[in-house]
């Protein structure tokens, strides 16, 4: 998965800036992708293959969105697994969904 964000954020870089007119940076990327999971959260397939690489990648979510991950009525108690697995499920599945023709511009809006 890291790859394929890395490849991700590269590629929209030539074409995105944020508001002080700097490149997207890969924690802004990657805190974007996770934004655009929670609003839609149905594209999130819960049954993917999940294994720990050790390998992780930052992110900057606000207070709000953390809560939503692991708040006391997050996803993690909902769906009764980690922190790290439900990110990482909503992000794969994020790219999953640009890769079957969804919109990297949709999710940076």
């Amino acid at each position: 998965m890291q790859i394929k964000l890395r490849t991700y954020c590269k590629q929209i870089k030539r074409f995105y800036q944020n508001q002080d007119g700097q490149a997207l940076s890969q924690t802004a990327f990657n805190t974007a992708l996770i934004r655009f999971g929670f609003h839609r959260i149905e594209i999130v397939n819960w049954d993917l293959e999940y294994e720990d690489t050790k390998i992780y990648m930052h992110t900057m979510l606000k207070e709000n969105h953390y809560q939503t991950i692991g708040g006391p009525y997050g996803l993690v108690i909902q769906r009764q697994m980690s922190e790290r697995k439900v990110v990482f499920f909503i992000m794969e599945s994020v790219l999953n969904w640009i890769e079957k023709g969804g919109s990297l511009e949709e999710i940076l809006q």
